[in-house]
């Protein structure tokens, strides 16, 4: 929780996604990009509703693994901080990864427009093999297909043989600038982020903690519904906590979308850049 050298809080949660699959269908989580697509291609009947595979591959936030995952980047990172004038979404990296995503519209495997709740009660119906969604989902999906059917794991390795990095968030506990006792409520947020209080509030809330060490721990480790996303956290970016950030995901958000609809990838990015430096320029005005 630090922004220009200043420290502002202490966080608490640390959140992400990663891949939730349904047992029945799909008996071995893939590993990689490759599997991943064999699933799809294996188990894909949209006469019936049948999905090996299913994302929002429209919503950058999912999006993000793949494209960055061949060399893509947001912003350029510095020291302690990023360029923002220095945007890597349209570059080869980043239009190899949307060409690929592209592909699973055209092969039918992902519908080319998709939300949330058909992506979600598609999985719920057991219609879903692999869901890249987030342990919120844990939940539903157990409720509904039953939580002996249900497991996580990691995103899938590229063909780099690199883990796909997913964007990692934060839920802390901040400092406010207009406490009258700065003192006593730092005391409080160190006391309720020690070890020990962390992991009662994961028993608690189910979620996971922002300490490394935390995560290796066999309690979560070991959770075979939560594994997989303590293992992706592992693997991921902290979201670029800059203002800036705020002008990025409309631009790529359409340009996923006319990807997924079949227009040309590396323009509808190109465009998408463009659009996010004049909207940075103008911030303010």
């Amino acid at each position: 929780m630090t922004y220009d050298g200043e420290v502002y809080g202490v966080p608490l949660v640390s959140e992400t996604y990663g891949l939730l699959y349904n047992t029945e269908l799909v008996p071995e989580a893939p590993t990689t990009i490759d599997e991943l697509e064999a699933i799809a291609e294996e188990l894909t009947d949209t006469s019936q509703d049948e999905f090996g595979f299913l994302m929002e591959h429209n919503n950058m936030y999912f999006a993000y693994p793949f494209l960055t995952g061949f060399g893509g980047y947001i912003f350029a990172e510095t020291d302690g901080g990023y360029d923002t004038s220095d945007i890597g979404l349209a570059n080869e990296g980043a239009i190899e990864g949307v060409e690929r995503m592209q592909t699973w519209s055209e092969n039918g495997w992902i519908p080319p427009s998709i939300d949330p709740e058909i992506q979600d009660g598609l999985f719920t119906d057991g219609n879903v093999g692999v869901s890249l969604t987030g342990p919120w989902n844990i939940p539903s999906y157990s409720s509904a297909i039953g939580e002996e059917n249900l497991r996580s794991a990691p995103l899938p390795e590229l063909p780099n043989g690199e883990v796909a990095p997913s964007l990692i968030g934060f839920k802390s506990w901040i400092l406010s600038p207009f406490s009258e006792e700065k003192y006593w409520a730092q005391d409080l947020m160190i006391f309720m982020t020690e070890d020990e209080n962390n992991m009662e509030y994961y028993r608690v809330a189910g979620e996971m903690p922002a300490v490394t060490h935390l995560l290796e721990d066999p309690e979560i480790a070991d959770d075979e519904l939560m594994q997989g996303f303590a293992e992706q956290i592992l693997n991921g970016s902290p979201m670029p906590n800059v203002p800036e950030m705020n002008q990025v995901w409309e631009p790529i958000g359409d340009a996923l979308q006319f990807s997924a609809q079949g227009e040309d990838s590396e323009e509808v990015l190109e465009e998408a850049v463009d659009l996010i430096h004049e909207n940075i320029a103008t911030m303010g005005n």
